[in-house]
């Protein structure tokens, strides 16, 4: 999980705000999928599922489609969007939203949502009542996550 957020946060110090799709696929393929070592050679279920889609040749969106896909492993590595959009949680659940969009969908995006959108409230000094209200504003309300 660790060096998942670390791969969250490398994406943000490239690309910043301007963060798209196609940047988190092409880093997927240059630090992960295309190598047989490195940092971010360890994987949970949905970034195995990924993986193997990555490898397969199916582009995101489609590469998200795998039986992991509602998973926490967006909301493992989500932290740095909120530190990156502290005070902005809209912004950062946006980002999440991007990052995840290769790895993940439904449940799983919002959940990564959610810790992003908590952690940017936490960063300007949110008292917990708002850095939870934070979260439950940027999923869905009939979401499992908003349950």
């Amino acid at each position: 999980d660790t060096e998942y957020a670390i791969f969250s946060g490398l994406l943000l110090a490239r690309h910043g705000g301007a963060l798209t799709q196609a940047h988190v696929e092409a880093a997927w393929h240059e630090w992960i999928a295309d190598r047989e070592e490195g940092p971010f050679r360890g994987a949970g279920f949905s970034e195995r599922g990924t993986l193997e889609n990555l490898r397969r040749g199916l582009a995101a969106p489609i590469s998200a489609q795998h039986r992991h896909a509602w998973s926490d492993g967006l909301a493992m590595r989500a932290a740095p969007h909120g530190v990156f959009a502290a005070g902005r949680p809209a912004e950062a659940a946006r980002l999440a939203a991007i990052d995840g969009s290769v790895s993940h969908e439904g449940e799983g995006i919002y959940g990564g949502q959610a810790v992003a959108a908590g952690v940017a409230a936490a960063m300007a000094g949110a008292s917990t009542v708002a850095v939870v209200a934070s979260a439950l504003a940027v999923v869905p309300d009939d979401s499992w996550t908003a349950r």
